[in-house]
């Protein structure tokens, strides 16, 4: 067989295997996941967790859960009981970006439920350098003077600063200032509170551990609610 052209000949193999690659990789990516799904419901179910539809999950107005990226979705969702509050672990993935930019972010998640709770918006955070600059670009953070190693460790903030202020009372303050939160997150609005490393997805292996962390968050923070913070 003669080739009359070359280059052509190699930007049709070249296209073969891109579209090859790009297929393998999907596959593989769909592997991963239902190998995940998998050892992650088999680990919920050992801690007495059972496994519920995805599209049951429902929440507040939880700044990760309500504002981040686009093409939000829940997966992976086991419901139970930690630390004698309903509890749901879940992966929440979503989109940001576009074009080039486009890059997908997951997290687990651990979240538990206070009926009656009424908490403010708040958020808080190890302390980072990007925190400790943060204010320098308009950020709104909540001081505490009075417990410099609560503030050496964390920030905390809120939709309302006042009204997330009254959240952190002594009792909460100085729950976190003896407790290590292994950089996660704590959010919460109302009458759920979530905790989650971001960006990071826990392995099966290691989901007792996780529950075990964020539960003690959990029973620190919501075990200091002993009335609606506001008004209904």
């Amino acid at each position: 067989m003669i080739i009359d052209n070359p280059g052509r000949w190699l930007g049709v193999f070249g296209l073969v295997a891109m579209v090859g690659t790009i297929s393998g990789a999907m596959y593989a990516g769909r592997l991963y996941m239902r190998r995940r799904h998998s050892a992650i419901i088999s680990a919920g179910i050992a801690l007495g967790f059972s496994s519920a539809p995805d599209d049951e999950v429902r929440f507040p107005e939880i700044r990760l859960l309500a504002g981040k990226g686009s093409l939000a979705k829940y997966s992976n969702v086991l419901k139970g009981c930690s630390a004698r509050y309903e509890t749901v672990i879940f992966d929440f993935s979503y989109v940001t970006g576009s074009g080039r930019t486009t890059r997908g972010v997951s997290q687990t998640v651990a979240a538990f439920h206070l009926p009656g709770a009424n908490m403010p918006d708040f958020q808080l955070v190890p302390r980072t350098l990007a925190t400790k600059i943060a204010p320098l670009f308009g950020a709104k953070q909540l001081r505490f003077d009075a417990n410099p190693n609560f503030s050496d460790r964390y920030v905390a903030s809120g939709a309302d600063l006042e009204s997330a202020a009254t959240l952190f009372t002594p009792g909460v303050l100085s729950f976190f200032e003896g407790h290590s939160t292994n950089l996660l997150t704590v959010e919460g609005y109302w009458d759920w509170i979530i905790v989650y490393q971001p960006e990071r997805r826990v392995r099966p292996s290691d989901l007792g551990g996780f529950l075990e962390v964020s539960s003690q968050i959990a029973s620190g923070l919501l075990g200091q609610v002993a009335r609606p913070l506001l008004a209904k």
